[in-house]
């Protein structure tokens, strides 16, 4: 649940998503839980008060460290060099009933501490690719959370900004997984630069 597991560049770590709940001491699902109606997933069902989290364990064994907090979260992706992981994270907005869809960054060095939102973004998620410089992520969403179109995005680190890449298409980008003809969002050469392809019409985008 959540995304497939992802090495680390050098192969030594696999980061993964699990079920983890932090108030109830079984994986119960009752019916409703007051003030967070995301108590149930598509495709999966009730989940009560439980949500997938990121962990990161040696590729040789060993006990997983958790690295995210709150929320549901999926997709890790590794930083080229290993030092971050994005991830995207279903949660409740501010107002209680509001949802978000945002990507965070956690440094694995400081599990769940370090966790950030830099992204002005609130309507992303994943799969999430990493531009070979480590200064951007490709996304799939919206700026806004809200009914519409999936673009594919992407986000700036430095400054959290956003720049929509298939704002001109009017076709919806799918990120891959079962039952979808798609695939997740890649890097390609295109002669002598780096270009960003998502599935919607195979559109190819100069980063």
């Amino acid at each position: 649940m959540g995304g497939s597991p992802a090495f680390s560049p050098d192969g030594a770590s696999i980061a993964f998503t699990a079920l983890v709940d932090d108030f109830a001491s079984t994986l119960a699902a009752p019916l409703v839980i007051e003030g967070d109606p995301s108590h149930k997933v598509d495709g999966v069902g009730w989940i009560g008060t439980a949500r997938t989290q990121v962990f990161v364990v040696p590729l040789g064994g060993g006990t997983p460290v958790r690295m995210t907090i709150d929320g549901q979260c999926t997709s890790p992706s590794w930083s080229p060099n290993g030092a971050m992981l994005a991830f995207a994270q279903f949660t409740i907005g501010t107002e209680g009933t509001r949802f978000c869809r945002r990507v965070g960054l956690v440094d694995v060095t400081a599990p769940c501490d370090s966790v950030r939102f830099p992204f002005i973004a609130v309507g992303t998620s994943g799969p999430l690719t990493w531009a070979p410089d480590g200064e951007s992520i490709v996304a799939i969403g919206q700026v806004e959370f809200q009914v519409g179109l999936n673009r594919l995005v992407r986000l700036y680190i430095a400054d959290g900004d956003v720049e929509v890449l298939t704002s001109h298409v009017d076709r919806n980008v799918m990120g891959g997984g079962p039952g979808t003809p798609a695939v997740p969002p890649g890097l390609v050469q295109t002669g002598g630069s780096t270009s960003v392809c998502g599935t919607a019409a195979r559109p190819s985008f100069s980063p």
